[in-house]
């Protein structure tokens, strides 16, 4: 759908407008979505901006288990995409991505390196919050720990 948008507003002379895209690393396991990728890239789309989620879990498993697509970079790369690689907790790098892509003039890509239930510690890097609901205890520890120790940035260089 994204591509369709971006392809809508170039064809209709609306080189201003920005069309965000979030997909999940599991999802961009999907055949389809590289074929939207490849389209984006010939009609030089540069100014749709897909954001992927990387925290490296597909369903209730590591995606490396369903289909390892690392170097992850390297695969946008090879399909002619600038890659922006940021730490998805920190809104700063996002933001600078974002502001990067904006000037640009080729298709581009956000990977986001996250980590899973970040900074809450019975749902950190564990699969099973993909699809588990907090309950009213949870919810309250949750929020406790996010409070007491706000989620801090992943360290520079991190992801794959």
């Amino acid at each position: 759908m994204a591509v369709g948008t971006a392809i809508g507003l170039q064809s209709s002379g609306r080189t201003d407008a920005l069309v965000f895209c979030a997909l999940g690393d599991g999802e961009i396991q999907e055949g389809s979505i590289w074929e939207a990728l490849m389209l984006a890239r010939h009609r030089g789309l540069a100014r749709l901006i897909p954001i992927v989620d990387n925290n490296q879990i597909s369903s209730i498993r590591a995606t490396s288990d369903v289909i390892d697509m690392r170097p992850l970079r390297k695969r946008f790369e090879g399909f002619g995409f600038v890659v922006h690689q940021v730490d998805g907790h920190d809104v700063a790098a996002l933001a600078a991505a974002i502001s990067e892509i904006e000037t640009g003039q080729v298709p581009s890509v956000i990977i986001a390196d996250t980590i899973k239930g970040k900074g809450v510690p019975f749902a950190e890097g564990q699969p099973v919050w993909h699809y588990r609901s907090l309950d009213d205890d949870s919810y309250a520890t949750a929020l406790k720990a996010l409070v007491e120790d706000p989620v801090p940035t992943l360290a520079a260089g991190a992801g794959s």
